[in-house]
């Protein structure tokens, strides 16, 4: 059995630099032991002019401590100048996946 726990992240529009990365904090109500994470979607695009599309950056990973998953994701656009000097912004979602299990105390469900 599986506890799942989604969580997503806008990422402002930004010019200059890229990927951008965020974290977000996943709680459960017990000790995690491992956890998945994935990502469901995303939406990302150039703000303004249009652009040749030239590389997505896009990325989650997890680190368990106690209760807590912490989600860190990374996404980034540019076009073909292989620079980040265009404009862009997004949103990225995430599944956490955690199975419950005795030790956790999570099984049987209450």
């Amino acid at each position: 059995m599986l506890e799942i726990r989604t969580t997503s992240f806008d990422l402002a529009p930004t010019v200059g630099y890229g990927p951008q990365t965020a974290e977000e904090d996943v709680v459960f109500p017990r000790d995690v032991a491992t956890a998945v994470v994935g990502i469901t979607g995303y939406s990302v695009g150039f703000i303004g002019e249009d652009h040749q599309l030239g590389r997505i950056a896009l990325g989650v990973q997890g680190q368990v401590v106690g209760r807590t998953v912490r989600v860190a994701a990374r996404l980034g656009l540019r076009d073909w100048s292989s620079n980040w000097d265009d404009e862009y912004g997004g949103r990225l979602t995430a599944v956490v996946l955690a199975p419950r299990c005795a030790t956790t105390g999570w099984w049987p469900p209450r």
